[in-house]
């Protein structure tokens, strides 16, 4: 995503390193991760999913993440 479009749309964006919060945060974290699958179970959550693709097209999931193609998430489906 370009800055630009985040500063015209007065858009906030933030990240985590998760793996800090889990390991000092456990209980935390499992209550947080429950609470995400209850959501998501309920259908209140939806991940904008660009392509499923067979676990042994792994490469050309990379090649599209690597490349910046996507428009959502690349599912490897075993």
């Amino acid at each position: 995503m370009k800055a630009n479009y985040l500063l015209v749309k007065n858009i906030a964006v933030s990240g985590l390193q998760w793996s800090d919060y889990r390991n000092r945060e456990i209980d935390a974290v499992r209550k947080a991760q429950d609470e995400i699958y209850a959501l998501h179970a309920a259908g209140k959550l939806a991940p904008q999913i660009m392509t499923r693709l067979p676990l042994e097209k792994f490469g050309e999931a990379f090649a599209l993440v690597k490349a910046a193609q996507t428009t959502g998430r690349v599912l490897l489906v075993p």
